[in-house]
Protein backbone atom coordinates (compact mmCIF):
# COMPACT_ATOMS: atom_id res chain seq x y z
CA UNK A 1 0.00 0.00 0.00
CA UNK A 2 1.05 3.49 -0.48
CA UNK A 3 2.73 5.34 1.96
CA UNK A 4 0.77 8.29 2.09
CA UNK A 5 -2.18 5.96 1.66
CA UNK A 6 -1.03 4.42 5.24
CA UNK A 7 -0.91 7.80 7.09
CA UNK A 8 -3.86 8.89 5.32
CA UNK A 9 -5.62 5.94 6.46
CA UNK A 10 -4.11 6.24 10.23
CA UNK A 11 -5.09 10.59 10.03
CA UNK A 12 -8.56 9.69 9.68
CA UNK A 13 -8.88 7.14 12.33
CA UNK A 14 -6.74 9.37 14.66
CA UNK A 15 -9.31 12.02 13.61
CA UNK A 16 -12.88 10.34 14.47
CA UNK A 17 -10.99 9.03 17.68
CA UNK A 18 -9.88 12.59 18.47
CA UNK A 19 -13.86 13.64 17.91
CA UNK A 20 -15.23 11.12 20.15
CA UNK A 21 -13.44 11.97 22.77
CA UNK A 22 -14.01 15.71 22.57
CA UNK A 23 -18.25 15.25 21.86
CA UNK A 24 -19.10 15.39 25.53
CA UNK A 25 -17.21 18.82 26.33
CA UNK A 26 -19.79 20.96 24.40
CA UNK A 27 -23.43 21.72 23.62
CA UNK A 28 -24.49 22.78 20.18
CA UNK A 29 -26.71 25.30 21.69
CA UNK A 30 -23.86 26.90 23.60
CA UNK A 31 -21.69 27.59 20.65
CA UNK A 32 -20.89 31.06 19.42
CA UNK A 33 -21.02 31.51 15.19
CA UNK A 34 -18.13 32.83 14.11
CA UNK A 35 -17.92 33.98 10.48
CA UNK A 36 -14.05 33.73 8.80
CA UNK A 37 -13.58 34.78 5.28
CA UNK A 38 -10.31 33.00 4.18
CA UNK A 39 -9.70 35.11 1.27
CA UNK A 40 -9.39 32.49 -1.14
CA UNK A 41 -10.32 28.64 -2.03
CA UNK A 42 -9.37 26.45 0.81
CA UNK A 43 -5.98 24.31 -0.02
CA UNK A 44 -3.08 23.55 2.08
CA UNK A 45 -2.44 27.08 3.15
CA UNK A 46 -5.41 26.80 5.53
CA UNK A 47 -3.80 23.86 7.32
CA UNK A 48 -3.95 24.59 10.99
CA UNK A 49 -7.56 26.45 10.60
CA UNK A 50 -8.73 23.07 8.48
CA UNK A 51 -7.67 20.06 10.91
CA UNK A 52 -8.81 22.45 13.71
CA UNK A 53 -11.79 22.64 12.90
CA UNK A 54 -11.52 18.78 11.71
CA UNK A 55 -10.84 17.65 15.36
CA UNK A 56 -13.37 19.43 16.83
CA UNK A 57 -10.87 21.71 18.70
CA UNK A 58 -12.87 25.06 18.02
CA UNK A 59 -15.81 23.53 19.33
CA UNK A 60 -14.43 22.92 22.44
CA UNK A 61 -13.64 26.63 22.70
CA UNK A 62 -17.34 26.91 22.06
CA UNK A 63 -17.05 28.15 18.45
CA UNK A 64 -18.81 27.17 15.67
CA UNK A 65 -16.48 27.86 12.96
CA UNK A 66 -18.25 28.51 9.74
CA UNK A 67 -15.54 29.22 6.68
CA UNK A 68 -16.00 31.72 3.84
CA UNK A 69 -14.10 32.84 0.20
CA UNK A 70 -16.03 35.96 -0.75
CA UNK A 71 -12.85 37.71 -1.78
CA UNK A 72 -13.76 41.39 -2.98
CA UNK A 73 -16.78 41.27 -0.88
CA UNK A 74 -15.11 40.45 2.39
CA UNK A 75 -14.90 43.87 3.57
CA UNK A 76 -18.38 45.38 2.94
CA UNK A 77 -19.62 42.01 4.20
CA UNK A 78 -17.34 42.44 7.34
CA UNK A 79 -18.74 45.90 7.51
CA UNK A 80 -22.34 44.89 7.73
CA UNK A 81 -21.78 42.52 10.28
CA UNK A 82 -21.97 39.26 7.93
CA UNK A 83 -18.11 37.91 8.20
CA UNK A 84 -16.59 38.45 11.64
CA UNK A 85 -12.69 37.76 11.04
CA UNK A 86 -11.14 38.03 7.38
CA UNK A 87 -7.78 36.88 5.90
CA UNK A 88 -5.88 39.35 3.65
CA UNK A 89 -2.36 40.21 2.89
CA UNK A 90 -0.98 43.77 4.32
CA UNK A 91 -1.88 45.78 0.93
CA UNK A 92 -5.09 44.98 0.99
CA UNK A 93 -5.99 45.13 4.36
CA UNK A 94 -4.36 49.00 4.44
CA UNK A 95 -6.11 50.00 1.50
CA UNK A 96 -9.87 48.97 2.81
CA UNK A 97 -8.74 51.33 5.81
CA UNK A 98 -8.05 54.04 3.46
CA UNK A 99 -11.48 53.58 1.85
CA UNK A 100 -12.49 54.38 5.38
CA UNK A 101 -13.28 50.74 6.67
CA UNK A 102 -12.71 50.75 10.58
CA UNK A 103 -10.70 47.62 10.35
CA UNK A 104 -8.01 46.61 12.75
CA UNK A 105 -5.15 43.66 12.28
CA UNK A 106 -4.43 41.71 15.74
CA UNK A 107 -2.45 39.09 14.25
CA UNK A 108 -0.38 37.81 11.18
CA UNK A 109 -0.39 34.43 9.06
CA UNK A 110 2.17 34.83 6.83
CA UNK A 111 5.48 36.92 7.80
CA UNK A 112 6.43 38.04 4.32
CA UNK A 113 4.14 37.86 1.12
CA UNK A 114 4.69 34.07 -0.92
CA UNK A 115 4.89 35.81 -4.45
CA UNK A 116 7.88 35.27 -6.71
CA UNK A 117 9.12 36.76 -10.46
CA UNK A 118 9.01 33.39 -12.06
CA UNK A 119 11.62 32.60 -15.38
CA UNK A 120 12.43 30.03 -17.34
CA UNK A 121 15.55 28.10 -16.73
CA UNK A 122 16.54 28.42 -20.47
CA UNK A 123 15.82 31.48 -20.30
CA UNK A 124 19.21 34.17 -19.66
CA UNK A 125 17.84 35.89 -16.64
CA UNK A 126 20.07 34.28 -13.76
CA UNK A 127 19.87 37.40 -11.47
CA UNK A 128 17.24 39.79 -10.86
CA UNK A 129 19.56 42.38 -12.44
CA UNK A 130 19.04 40.44 -16.11
CA UNK A 131 15.46 41.53 -15.91
CA UNK A 132 16.98 44.87 -17.88
CA UNK A 133 15.22 44.85 -21.37
CA UNK A 134 12.75 42.42 -20.52
CA UNK A 135 9.48 42.72 -20.98
CA UNK A 136 7.48 41.22 -17.89
CA UNK A 137 4.06 40.36 -17.69
CA UNK A 138 1.39 41.02 -14.58
CA UNK A 139 -2.53 40.27 -14.14
CA UNK A 140 -3.17 43.11 -11.82
CA UNK A 141 -1.82 46.28 -10.20
CA UNK A 142 -0.46 44.59 -6.95
CA UNK A 143 1.76 42.13 -9.22
CA UNK A 144 3.19 45.40 -11.39
CA UNK A 145 4.37 46.89 -8.04
CA UNK A 146 5.98 43.88 -7.01
CA UNK A 147 8.54 44.37 -9.70
CA UNK A 148 8.31 48.10 -9.03
CA UNK A 149 9.86 47.46 -5.83
CA UNK A 150 12.58 44.72 -6.90
CA UNK A 151 13.33 46.54 -10.03
CA UNK A 152 14.64 49.66 -7.92
CA UNK A 153 16.46 47.76 -5.27
CA UNK A 154 18.57 46.23 -7.83
CA UNK A 155 19.11 49.91 -9.80
CA UNK A 156 16.51 48.97 -13.20
CA UNK A 157 15.02 52.15 -13.92
CA UNK A 158 11.19 51.57 -15.22
CA UNK A 159 11.62 52.86 -18.62
CA UNK A 160 14.37 49.68 -18.66
CA UNK A 161 11.66 47.55 -18.91
CA UNK A 162 8.62 46.55 -21.13
CA UNK A 163 5.50 45.86 -18.80
CA UNK A 164 2.55 43.56 -20.58
CA UNK A 165 -0.93 42.85 -18.90
CA UNK A 166 -2.32 39.52 -19.14
CA UNK A 167 -4.88 37.28 -18.03
CA UNK A 168 -4.73 35.18 -14.99
CA UNK A 169 -1.06 33.37 -14.90
CA UNK A 170 -2.42 29.96 -15.49
CA UNK A 171 0.82 28.06 -15.12
CA UNK A 172 0.25 26.77 -18.89
CA UNK A 173 -1.11 30.26 -19.85
CA UNK A 174 2.84 31.45 -18.30
CA UNK A 175 4.55 27.85 -19.87
CA UNK A 176 3.11 28.99 -23.34
CA UNK A 177 3.79 33.05 -23.00
CA UNK A 178 7.54 31.59 -22.44
CA UNK A 179 7.74 29.39 -24.94
CA UNK A 180 6.24 31.49 -27.50
CA UNK A 181 8.30 34.62 -25.81
CA UNK A 182 5.10 36.84 -25.05
CA UNK A 183 7.07 37.72 -22.25
CA UNK A 184 10.58 37.16 -20.11
CA UNK A 185 8.99 37.21 -16.64
CA UNK A 186 5.55 36.43 -14.81
CA UNK A 187 4.53 36.71 -11.03
CA UNK A 188 3.58 33.84 -9.03
CA UNK A 189 2.87 32.03 -5.75
CA UNK A 190 6.21 30.23 -4.40
CA UNK A 191 4.57 27.19 -3.46
CA UNK A 192 2.35 26.90 -6.73
CA UNK A 193 3.87 27.69 -10.14
CA UNK A 194 6.98 27.03 -9.82
CA UNK A 195 6.16 23.35 -8.97
CA UNK A 196 3.19 23.58 -11.48
CA UNK A 197 5.59 24.97 -13.92
CA UNK A 198 8.09 22.16 -13.52
CA UNK A 199 5.30 19.38 -13.70
CA UNK A 200 4.46 20.91 -16.88
CA UNK A 201 7.97 20.27 -18.16
CA UNK A 202 9.27 23.47 -17.41
CA UNK A 203 11.79 24.24 -15.25
CA UNK A 204 12.24 28.05 -13.89
CA UNK A 205 14.31 29.96 -11.39
CA UNK A 206 12.02 32.12 -8.89
CA UNK A 207 13.29 35.40 -7.24
CA UNK A 208 11.03 35.71 -4.07
CA UNK A 209 10.18 39.45 -4.12
CA UNK A 210 10.31 39.71 0.40
CA UNK A 211 14.19 38.75 -0.74
CA UNK A 212 14.82 42.22 -2.93
CA UNK A 213 12.97 45.07 -0.73
CA UNK A 214 8.90 43.80 -0.23
CA UNK A 215 8.55 43.40 3.58
CA UNK A 216 4.79 43.87 3.54
CA UNK A 217 3.53 41.17 5.29
CA UNK A 218 1.70 38.72 3.23
CA UNK A 219 -1.55 37.60 5.31
CA UNK A 220 -3.14 38.51 8.48
CA UNK A 221 -6.18 38.05 10.89
CA UNK A 222 -8.44 41.40 11.25
CA UNK A 223 -11.69 42.26 12.39
CA UNK A 224 -13.89 45.46 12.70
CA UNK A 225 -12.62 47.35 15.78
CA UNK A 226 -15.88 47.41 18.02
CA UNK A 227 -16.23 43.23 17.08
CA UNK A 228 -12.43 42.90 18.34
CA UNK A 229 -13.55 45.04 21.56
CA UNK A 230 -17.07 43.33 22.65
CA UNK A 231 -15.54 39.90 21.69
CA UNK A 232 -12.10 39.64 23.04
CA UNK A 233 -12.14 36.76 24.40
CA UNK A 234 -13.83 34.63 22.00
CA UNK A 235 -11.01 36.48 19.30
CA UNK A 236 -8.84 35.16 21.73
CA UNK A 237 -9.95 31.66 21.48
CA UNK A 238 -10.35 31.57 18.06
CA UNK A 239 -6.68 32.68 17.74
CA UNK A 240 -5.37 29.95 20.37
CA UNK A 241 -7.21 27.27 18.49
CA UNK A 242 -5.58 28.19 15.22
CA UNK A 243 -2.00 28.68 16.64
CA UNK A 244 -2.63 24.91 18.29
CA UNK A 245 -3.90 23.57 14.33
CA UNK A 246 -0.56 25.31 12.75
CA UNK A 247 1.57 23.55 15.60
CA UNK A 248 -0.29 20.15 14.69
CA UNK A 249 0.21 21.07 10.87
CA UNK A 250 3.89 21.22 11.36
CA UNK A 251 3.97 17.68 12.71
CA UNK A 252 1.53 16.18 10.24
CA UNK A 253 2.25 17.78 6.67
CA UNK A 254 2.24 14.69 4.59
CA UNK A 255 -1.14 13.79 6.16
CA UNK A 256 -2.50 16.67 5.52
CA UNK A 257 -1.68 17.51 2.44
CA UNK A 258 -3.02 13.99 1.24
CA UNK A 259 -6.57 14.73 2.95
CA UNK A 260 -7.04 18.01 1.83
CA UNK A 261 -6.12 17.12 -1.98
CA UNK A 262 -8.65 14.24 -1.43
CA UNK A 263 -11.15 16.07 0.54
CA UNK A 264 -10.61 19.88 -1.10
CA UNK A 265 -9.08 20.55 -4.28
CA UNK A 266 -11.43 20.45 -7.07
CA UNK A 267 -10.32 18.59 -10.33
CA UNK A 268 -12.14 20.68 -12.60
CA UNK A 269 -12.37 24.42 -12.36
CA UNK A 270 -14.57 26.54 -15.27
CA UNK A 271 -13.66 30.02 -14.02
CA UNK A 272 -9.93 29.44 -14.60
CA UNK A 273 -8.62 30.83 -11.29
CA UNK A 274 -8.91 28.53 -8.31
CA UNK A 275 -6.41 25.21 -6.84
CA UNK A 276 -7.60 22.94 -9.18
CA UNK A 277 -5.82 19.16 -9.91
CA UNK A 278 -2.62 19.70 -11.77
CA UNK A 279 -3.11 18.33 -15.14
CA UNK A 280 -6.23 16.15 -14.19
CA UNK A 281 -3.96 13.84 -11.85
CA UNK A 282 -3.66 13.24 -8.07
CA UNK A 283 0.34 12.74 -7.73
CA UNK A 284 1.21 16.07 -8.89
CA UNK A 285 -1.71 18.03 -7.19
CA UNK A 286 -0.57 16.36 -3.77
CA UNK A 287 3.19 17.24 -4.53
CA UNK A 288 1.83 20.76 -5.05
CA UNK A 289 -0.26 21.03 -1.74
CA UNK A 290 3.06 19.50 -0.25
CA UNK A 291 4.76 22.23 -0.94
CA UNK A 292 1.82 24.82 -0.25
CA UNK A 293 2.20 23.53 3.49
CA UNK A 294 5.59 23.51 3.56
CA UNK A 295 5.67 26.77 2.16
CA UNK A 296 3.46 28.03 4.66
CA UNK A 297 5.39 26.76 7.58
CA UNK A 298 8.44 29.04 6.43
CA UNK A 299 6.47 32.13 5.89
CA UNK A 300 5.11 31.75 9.13
CA UNK A 301 7.97 30.82 11.10
CA UNK A 302 10.61 33.24 9.26
CA UNK A 303 11.89 35.39 11.94
CA UNK A 304 9.79 34.94 14.69
CA UNK A 305 10.02 31.42 15.07
CA UNK A 306 7.28 28.38 15.81
CA UNK A 307 6.69 29.69 19.57
CA UNK A 308 5.41 32.88 18.21
CA UNK A 309 3.63 32.81 15.04
CA UNK A 310 0.99 35.15 14.57
CA UNK A 311 3.38 38.06 16.04
CA UNK A 312 3.60 41.30 14.42
CA UNK A 313 6.05 44.47 14.95
CA UNK A 314 5.08 48.04 15.05
CA UNK A 315 8.47 48.74 13.68
CA UNK A 316 7.92 46.75 10.91
CA UNK A 317 4.74 47.83 9.95
CA UNK A 318 5.62 51.86 10.22
CA UNK A 319 8.70 49.96 7.88
CA UNK A 320 6.52 48.77 5.37
CA UNK A 321 4.04 52.11 5.65
CA UNK A 322 7.28 54.08 3.81
CA UNK A 323 7.88 51.54 1.27
CA UNK A 324 4.28 51.19 0.74
CA UNK A 325 3.51 55.04 0.47
CA UNK A 326 6.46 55.50 -2.11
CA UNK A 327 5.70 52.88 -4.25
CA UNK A 328 1.90 53.88 -4.47
CA UNK A 329 0.71 50.55 -2.56
CA UNK A 330 -0.97 52.11 -0.21
CA UNK A 331 -1.31 55.16 1.79
CA UNK A 332 -2.38 55.98 5.51
CA UNK A 333 -5.32 58.07 6.20
CA UNK A 334 -4.70 61.76 6.39
CA UNK A 335 -3.93 62.28 10.18
CA UNK A 336 -3.65 58.47 11.30
CA UNK A 337 -0.54 56.54 12.51
CA UNK A 338 0.02 52.77 11.59
CA UNK A 339 -0.88 52.37 15.68
CA UNK A 340 -4.86 53.12 14.48
CA UNK A 341 -4.85 50.08 12.65
CA UNK A 342 -2.97 47.37 14.46
CA UNK A 343 -4.11 45.89 18.13
CA UNK A 344 -1.93 44.21 20.53
CA UNK A 345 -4.83 43.12 22.32
CA UNK A 346 -5.20 39.58 21.30
CA UNK A 347 -1.80 38.26 21.44
CA UNK A 348 -1.11 39.95 24.28
CA UNK A 349 -3.64 38.40 25.98
CA UNK A 350 -2.27 34.73 24.58
CA UNK A 351 1.02 35.33 25.85
CA UNK A 352 0.00 36.39 29.24
CA UNK A 353 -2.10 33.01 29.52
CA UNK A 354 1.15 30.71 28.25
CA UNK A 355 3.16 32.20 30.33
CA UNK A 356 0.40 31.79 33.27
CA UNK A 357 0.46 28.31 32.39
CA UNK A 358 4.38 27.84 32.41
CA UNK A 359 4.33 29.15 36.29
Amino acid sequence: MNIYIKKFIYFKWLVLFLQLLSAPTYASNKLRTLNLDLGWQINSEYAGILVAQKMGWFKEAGIDLKLHNKQEQTNKLMDQGKIDIGLKSEHHFMRAVSEGYDFQSFAVKFQNVPNCIVVSQKSNIKRVEDLRGKTLSYWRESDKQYYDVVLKKVGIRPEEVSFIKTEYPTPEFVKRGFEYKKFDAAIGWLSKMPTNLALLGMPVRVFPVSNYGYTLYGSLFYAKRDFIDQNTELVVKFMEVTLRGWRYAFKHMDELAFWITKEFIPKKDTTNTLDTYTSGEFEPTLKQQRAKLRMSAQLMQKVVGEDYIGWFSSIRWKHNAAIAEEFGIYKLPSGKRIEDFITFKILNKIKDKRLNHDT
